[in-house]
């Protein structure tokens, strides 16, 4: 190989081109194939030691033949190391790629090629190559997965807002935005939410309660009215959200049912009037 200062050293540490970690893992492969070449090596420089003690080869062939089975051992191994070295940078490229487009694999790296590889790491490459497209369709499948639950949740007319264990909120959806904005995120609910009916709930799903629904008032620029769902998610997810809230505004409900109730008021005072009268 040339030297790294022609821009290519062994097993391929060069100056310029190579992340740290690149630099470190090649120097670690440069010492495990130094050391393997020497232990695969060894028979045959103690054979070729022991003949010359016989007397039965002449120290120069003795020395010819351990050195040439040296060579030839290191050369080997050299093109196995170096396709390692090649297949440990697939994988890294192969790990920074983006998500892919749902349905597709998206676009790979080309594979290192099988120079010396095919000796000691058979199909290696052609598996790590397999087993990678398989993975781009999982993470492709995973993404569309989610991208619909985020396309359900944003379309969802009622608010809603998921919970961690500390009652911090960690979601919302757009709804929920409409009417909190962002105040809410990464806070606890009774913080801007000062309703012990509801926190009371919450803490009771927490604690490993049912599902619990309670009615609770909103006060500010307009008063609110709304009925709560709280229900504990079967698993946390990568969030760290286990409580489902769900908002359900009921203001028009009460309107209309305080209005009944004061015409009903109303009608039975003018009835009454003209009888009493």
């Amino acid at each position: 190989p040339k030297s790294a200062a022609g821009g290519t050293g062994l097993l391929w540490i060069e100056d310029g081109g190579m992340t740290p970690t690149q630099k470190q893992r090649r120097q670690r492969l440069l010492r495990h194939w130094l050391g393997t070449s020497a232990v695969f090596s060894a028979p045959f420089v103690l054979a070729s030691a022991a003949l010359v003690v016989a007397g039965s080869l002449a120290p120069s062939y003795a020395a010819a033949t351990a050195l040439l089975a040296t060579g030839g051992v290191a050369a080997l191994l050299y093109r196995h190391f170096r396709h390692i070295a090649e297949l440990q940078d697939y994988v890294e490229a192969l790990g920074a790629i983006g998500l892919p487009e749902r349905g597709s694999p998206g676009q790979l790296p080309p594979p290192p090629s099988d120079r010396g590889g095919k000796l000691l790491a058979t199909g290696l490459a052609d598996v790590i190559v397999a087993a990678s497209v398989e993975r781009q369709k999982r993470r492709a499948e995973l993404q569309a997965a989610l991208n619909g639950n985020q396309a359900i949740l944003s379309s969802l007319p009622d608010p809603l807002i998921l919970l961690d264990e500390e009652r911090r909120v960690v979601r919302m959806n757009p709804a929920a935005q409409a009417i909190f904005g962002d105040r809410l995120l990464n806070r606890d609910i009774s913080s801007l939410l000062r309703n012990p009916t509801l926190t009371n709930a919450v803490d009771r799903v927490l604690a490993g309660g049912e599902e619990q629904v309670v009615t609770f008032p909103i006060t500010g620029k307009i008063d609110r009215h709304m009925i709560a769902r709280v229900v504990r998610l079967n698993e946390a997810n990568l969030e760290g959200s286990v409580v489902l809230l769900t908002l359900h505004d009921v203001t028009g409900i009460k309107r209309a049912e305080r209005m009944r109730a004061d015409f009903v008021a109303n009608a039975s005072h003018e009835l009454r009037t003209p009888l009493s009268s």
